[in-house]
């Protein structure tokens, strides 16, 4: 938590079961667990070459700061770009 923001570390589907509404299923609970606590926002940071922005843009998050990543080496050894990420913490019905 970074005052007002739940950070989230990790979130992953495996391959076999994407494009199910899981994730969506899951960043739900979190923003429950989030809503319970008084926070307003969730927070991340992705490697871009992943293609996970536009799946977090999906849910509502919006890159707020894209730059080089520095502690994190691509396998191919091509330069690679971290976004940090926020979102709303989404009222539930």
């Amino acid at each position: 938590e970074q005052d007002h923001r739940l950070h989230l570390i990790g979130l992953a589907v495996h391959p076999h079961h994407q494009c199910r509404g899981i994730a969506r299923r899951l960043m739900g609970r979190l923003s429950e667990i989030a809503q319970s606590r008084g926070l307003r926002e969730m927070s991340l940071y992705t490697v871009e070459q992943t293609g996970n922005v536009p799946i977090f843009e999906k849910l509502g998050f919006v890159v707020m700061i894209r730059a080089a990543a520095r502690d994190i080496a691509s396998v191919t050894r091509q330069p690679l770009t971290e976004a940090f990420l926020v979102g709303p913490v989404e009222e539930q019905r």
